[in-house]
């Protein structure tokens, strides 16, 4: 839980930190899907035109896959993943 985590990360004091999120366009106009590493700031982000939760998934997985070349100690994700 977001209200839990501990001091080093809240303050950003530390890189490897990760937060997901998804971004909804308005009038249609499709979503955004994000990571931000809460030190560096270094972000991915897709675009995508659905918020259903499987398409979402596929996402994050594709994310995954470019985050093996960053340090990742936590990742924290919103609901809708």
């Amino acid at each position: 839980m977001i209200d839990t985590r501990p001091a080093e990360i809240e303050n950003r004091g530390s890189v490897g930190h990760w937060e997901g999120d998804l971004i909804n366009g308005a009038s249609a106009t499709g979503n955004l899907v994000t990571l931000v590493e809460r030190n560096t700031r270094n972000t991915l982000i897709e675009r995508t035109s659905t918020k259903e939760a499987d398409k979402i998934l596929d996402f994050k997985s594709k994310f995954m896959l470019f985050l093996e070349f960053f340090k990742i100690g936590t990742i924290l994700i919103d609901s809708v993943f």
